[in-house]
């Protein structure tokens, strides 16, 4: 899915070319289009800064994980160098702070500060997709192995408060590691996937992945517009449905 920058200007998107991973730019009014970045890993997950319209970070399988990439320059820069041991995933914007907060799963919920580059963490516990609220302030998340519910996460104390329980099949075998899944992981415990996972654009493309899904098995919480209520998936009724659950108003940012 393409995102989009502050002004509305720019899309932006994860490609898969020849047989090499991309990041193509679109402007919004059809007047330009290109590849920015051609790159030789899988990329997820190409998003804008909140703030700086020509710095665009993006997720790359396996480790390292976090980059930057330039929409003038096309420049690349690294942003945290670690390897496949360290489980860092879905990482995004901490709102409007211009941070990012990621996973480094199971183990904690955790803020990356782009300034300094420094890494701190908010709070230890199997955090697992995450959506910060448009300040920054909270961020909601699912969890699982264990499955303790949607959790909303006071930013600047890590405290945590329990918002409903989805229930959902939570499915994917990678997730009871604490590592990427490398060629050697698709061959063992998804042979017949392996060589159609080499053709897509990344696993959530394929037509059924079990190393981190099926992704409709996850709930992927986000807030409403308004920021008072949590929209999740769940596909305990036997087939993925559309929740949504209220923030209780003493949760709410003043």
């Amino acid at each position: 899915m393409p995102g989009s920058s502050r002004s509305g200007l720019w899309l932006v998107t994860a490609i898969t070319q020849n047989g090499r991973s991309g990041i193509a730019l679109i402007a919004s009014d059809g007047s330009e289009q290109g590849v920015l970045l051609r790159w030789p890993r899988t990329i997820v997950h190409p998003q804008f800064h909140p703030e700086d319209e020509q710095l665009i970070e993006f997720s790359s399988d396996p480790a390292p994980r976090m980059h930057c990439v330039r929409r003038d320059t096309g420049e690349v820069e690294s942003l945290y160098q670690h390897g496949n041991e360290e489980f860092i995933v879905h990482e995004t914007f901490l709102g409007s702070t211009g941070d990012l907060v990621f996973s480094l799963w199971p183990f904690a919920l955790k803020r990356f500060d782009m300034k300094n580059r420094k890494i701190s963490a908010i709070a230890y516990f199997n955090a697992w997709h995450i959506a910060p609220n448009s300040a920054g302030t909270q961020v909601v998340c699912d969890t699982n192995h264990p499955d303790i519910g949607i959790q909303l996460v006071e930013v600047a104390t890590g405290r945590r408060h329990t918002l409903c329980f989805p229930k959902s099949s939570n499915q994917g075998t990678q997730w009871k590691t604490s590592r990427y899944a490398l060629a050697e992981d698709w061959i063992q415990a998804a042979p017949d996937q392996a060589e159609e996972r080499e053709v897509r654009l990344s696993w959530m493309e394929m037509k059924s992945d079990r190393i981190y899904g099926p992704q409709w098995t996850h709930p992927h919480p986000s807030w409403s517009p308004d920021e008072t209520k949590i929209v999740y998936t769940s596909d305990v009724s036997g087939f993925p449905q559309v929740y949504v659950a209220e923030v209780p108003a003493l949760l709410r940012p003043a």
